[in-house]
């Protein structure tokens, strides 16, 4: 949960020559940046939440995946396979599946290749397509027990699902060709994130948290508290929910039950997660109140800082001491474990407090 780079917080304490009071309502100029990057630009924050244009995305996207060498972001739109940005504007359309327009899950690879399960309306099954990044298809079979496909994830040239049939089995394909080559039955599974090491964790609806299974089906232990839908992030991390409707929370929790990172919370449904290496999440949400039509794309990032900076008085005379406080600042799934200030204005960080988010200050001429 903790970044090993530190934060900063700098202070432009410009003043007009003509005055005998800061105004620091309009002076202080707050940014917090990671120690040897630039700071963050103006208006971008650590945590977004933009609701669905409706005008461009004319169906709500139901479910993300994150793939291809760049990492890029991925969804489900009407009847394409498109790439979005992180405010859910579509960039491009990877593919058009004209039958398929009903889907039940998405992921990606590391060449930007889809992997997307649907009803089948045609065979009266569910079917699981893989589509290549210059958006043609790769192969499409029909699940053996009619039943859709959920929860899809990819790694190590495994696609994972859920085949929501009577027993919920959790089964991998052969990414190459389509072919089973895991399965094992699970009661109340939902959703699943393949690891590198070729087993794969599956969220249950029945139980909170999420657990490690060999391809055999054999558990090696439940960790985090994870509910709803479930990403792995970087170091084997797991990306996932607490609580419901008017007090969700969304949370990264550390390989094998380590600490627990806040990311985002709110009003909201959870309706899918993804996450990159490099530990951007992004989330589909829901207003419980709202409906289908009410959807937002989250985006979070931990490299960015959420900026909040308050002095003890608006208004101050020459001399007069000042508590700058910037402990409100976050970073998604993280804390701040630095804070340096740059008081003349000169750009330069020259005080250190330490992780205290706290200086006192004053400015002894006009």
């Amino acid at each position: 949960g903790e970044l090993p780079a530190r934060y900063s917080a700098a202070v432009n304490p410009a003043v007009d020559a003509r005055a005998r009071r800061l105004l620091l309502a309009t002076l202080v100029a707050p940014c917090l940046a990671l120690t040897g990057l630039a700071a963050a630009p103006s208006g971008h924050a650590g945590v977004t939440r933009s609701p669905v244009n409706w005008d461009v995305m004319y169906s709500y996207p139901d479910h993300l995946a994150v793939g291809g060498p760049g990492e890029h972001l991925f969804t489900g739109n009407g009847e394409d396979l498109v790439e979005i940005n992180d405010q859910g504007q579509v960039l491009r359309v990877v593919a058009t599946l004209d039958e398929v327009y009903t889907r039940y899950g998405l992921a990606a690879d590391e060449e930007g290749s889809l992997y997307v399960s649907y009803w089948n309306s045609t065979l009266g099954k569910g079917a699981l397509r893989k589509v290549t990044s210059a958006g043609t298809t790769a192969w499409d079979v029909a699940m053996p027990d009619s039943a859709y496909l959920d929860g899809l994830s990819h790694q190590g040239g495994v696609v994972w699902g859920v085949s929501q049939s009577s027993s919920n089995q959790v089964v991998g394909f052969d990414a190459d060709t389509g072919a089973v080559v895991h399965g094992f039955n699970l009661a109340n599974a939902t959703d699943t994130a393949a690891l590198p090491n070729g087993n794969v964790l599956v969220r249950r609806w029945s139980q909170p948290g999420v657990t490690e299974y060999t391809p055999l089906g054999m558990a090696l232990g439940s960790y985090s508290q994870a509910t709803g839908w479930i990403a792995l992030g970087p170091n084997r991390s797991v990306l996932g929910t607490t609580g419901v409707d008017t007090a969700t929370s969304i949370w990264r929790w550390g390989a094998q039950g380590g600490t627990a990172g806040l990311g985002y919370a709110g009003n909201f449904w959870l309706r899918d997660i993804a996450a990159s290496s490099t530990g951007e999440v992004w989330a589909i949400v829901q207003d419980p109140q709202g409906g289908a039509a009410q959807l937002s794309l989250v985006h979070m990032d931990p490299a960015t800082p959420d900026v909040s900076l308050t002095a003890s008085a608006q208004l101050a005379d020459t001399g007069q001491a000042l508590v700058l406080d910037a402990s409100g600042s976050s970073v998604p799934f993280a804390q701040p474990t630095r804070f340096e200030w740059d008081l003349d204005g000169n750009g330069s960080f020259e005080t250190d407090s330490g992780t205290t988010g706290t200086i006192t200050h004053s400015y002894p001429t006009r």
